[in-house]
């Protein structure tokens, strides 16, 4: 269930990860591991679709989600660490669009 104070532009096509009951939950994941996580019916790789990664970090998930949705989608990759921001790489049939904020406190404007 989505928070009711989530911004409307959500549209519950989002990927929240990162935080475990307020602590820093850090795992190792391999990419493949982060597709088949991920992978469900809603990510229909024929059309374009409008996604956001919040807590995307160094882009494990938004790299992830690129593999699974449609040529001219777009993944706004949101974190308050512009450093692991720039660490995600572009992709040729996907914008990848970093943003750096707080989702939670921050108007991200999108």
């Amino acid at each position: 269930m989505l928070d009711s104070n989530m911004p409307g532009w959500l549209n519950n096509n989002l990927i929240i990860h990162g935080t475990l009951t307020g602590s820093i939950f850090l795992c190792s994941m391999e990419l493949k591991q982060a597709i088949q996580l991920i992978r469900t019916p809603k990510l229909d790789s024929a059309s374009a679709q409008v996604w956001a990664d919040l807590g995307a970090g160094t882009g494990l998930f938004t790299r992830a989600l690129a593999q699974l949705i449609g040529e001219n989608s777009t993944i706004y990759a949101v974190d308050r660490k512009d450093t692991d921001l720039q660490q995600i790489r572009a992709t040729d049939h996907i914008t990848i669009e970093k943003v750096p904020a707080d989702f939670i406190s921050d108007d991200l404007g999108l």
